[in-house]
């Protein structure tokens, strides 16, 4: 596990694959100092990954991510989603910080609220997050992380939102192993 030291501020830890995400989404960069867990001296991220070259980070404005930045974010975490990588997933969702990240990723997700219906509270989640015939396709944690700590910026169905959830079954969730949140 590696920290990120920046601006006086300690960020971390980090797995080596998910700061190689982070920056090939230009989040950090090559001059941006490291330390391994348990090391006691502070390098250039570069030389601690074994990169070489003047490569610098691309910059993320006060507006945050440009639409094109958060589509193509998405379709990485999705990626890690999908290969069975979620810790580096919500890592990399948490390193951006980007509430139009969280609306597109949550794009499609809802929890039927009608008290008439007798599906109330089902959850609705697209294919790439939960499907009921594809074991395979049980991303419900990745899904739970994304509520937990989706900002109030973010445009997602109303009762996706934490304070809106007061009951959530959990009996059929084998994947979940922390509920922390």
């Amino acid at each position: 596990m590696i920290w990120i030291s920046r601006e006086g501020k300690t960020y971390g830890p980090y797995a080596e694959e998910t700061l190689r995400v982070f920056q090939e989404a230009g989040q950090v960069g090559p001059e941006d100092l490291a330390c391994r867990s348990g090391a006691e001296e502070w390098v250039l991220l570069g030389e601690l990954l074994g990169e070489q070259g003047e490569e610098t980070t691309a910059e993320v404005s006060d507006d945050g991510l440009s639409d094109e930045e958060v589509l193509e974010n998405a379709l990485k975490i999705k990626t890690l989603v999908e290969s069975d990588k979620e810790e580096f997933a919500i890592e990399l969702v948490r390193g951006l910080n980007e509430p139009k990240l969280y609306s597109e990723l949550l794009r499609g997700c809802s929890i039927n609220q009608d008290d008439e219906d007798e599906e109330v509270g089902k959850l609705e989640l697209p294919y790439w997050l939960w499907n009921e015939e594809d074991e395979g396709r049980d991303h419900r944690s990745f899904f739970l992380n994304l509520i937990i700590h989706c900002p109030e910026e973010a445009e997602i169905d109303a009762g996706l939102r934490r304070e809106n959830i007061t009951n959530l079954k959990l009996s059929h969730c084998s994947s979940l192993t922390n509920v922390d949140g």
